[in-house]
């Protein structure tokens, strides 16, 4: 049950990842012209696999700011205790929790990878350069919590960097809904809601994409924040429970750090 609730939080994560910047264009969420970008912009933006980004992201946290943001740095657990300093939030987790292990952090992608095989999306999650930074479980309240790193070209970097959180959702909603609905469909999760929603987090008022679904007739509900404007990488965090919508009461666990 771990393994399948973790995976469906990767699949709500990972498609947003693949709408985003991945079904389309930066233009067609953000409404404006697409950058130009340079040969040698577009160089710096080789790809590399998810253990080599995150090998990168440990060295690059000892290094002097870039200009494109924040120091890219990965969050770290001890105890109960998560922080995120490249995201500025920490939270505190009961005993009923279990975070993921180093090793079965880098095992999520694949895994959900393996979901869309023979799908159309296949070919496109394979391809996503994603670092699962964090997730964590409660079996007993059947709820979870995952935030995912995503590198960005340059071109996403300078499309989505000056957007605002409400312009990024509203252009995601607008552009995005159905391939979002769609690619979750392929995972086998029926949407019957998606939409912007208003929430407190972190003592802030933060606009979300707010997911009610059911995954073989049982009710899930999800509320993913986006951050796009921080540096090289964006994230995506997401909170979800099966039968019961207690995702705003999960957002409640998070504060500023």
């Amino acid at each position: 049950m771990r393994k399948k609730v973790t995976e469906l939080v990767m699949v709500l994560a990972m498609a947003m990842a693949f709408a985003a910047c991945g079904g389309k264009d930066a233009e067609d969420i953000s409404g404006k012209i697409t950058p130009v970008v340079s040969d040698e912009q577009k160089k710096n933006d080789t790809d590399v696999t998810p253990t080599e980004a995150a090998k990168e992201e440990e060295t690059k946290a000892t290094e002097a700011p870039e200009k494109t943001g924040k120091t890219t740095s990965l969050g770290r657990v001890q105890g109960g205790v998560y922080v995120n300093e490249y995201m500025g939030i920490s939270c505190t987790l009961d005993s009923g929790w279990e975070f993921y292990t180093a090793e079965e952090l880098q095992e999520l992608p694949q895994n959900v990878e393996e979901l869309f095989a023979g799908t159309e999306a296949e070919a496109m999650m394979s391809n996503l350069q994603v670092i699962t930074d964090m997730s964590a479980e409660n079996a007993e309240d059947l709820t979870s919590m995952n935030i995912m790193y995503q590198k960005m070209t340059t071109q996403e970097r300078l499309a989505f960097g000056s957007m605002s959180n409400e312009e990024f959702v509203d252009g995601m909603l607008t552009a995005q809904k159905d391939v979002l609905i769609a690619t979750y469909a392929q995972a086998g999760i029926n949407v019957r809601e998606m939409y912007k929603k208003t929430v407190n987090f972190c003592g802030e008022k933060r606009d979300v994409i707010y997911v009610a679904s059911d995954m073989n007739g049982v009710p899930y509900y999800a509320i993913q924040v986006f951050d796009y404007s921080l540096g090289d990488y964006a994230v995506t965090m997401t909170v979800s429970s099966f039968m019961e919508d207690k995702t705003e009461e999960l957002l409640m666990l998070f504060s500023k750090y």
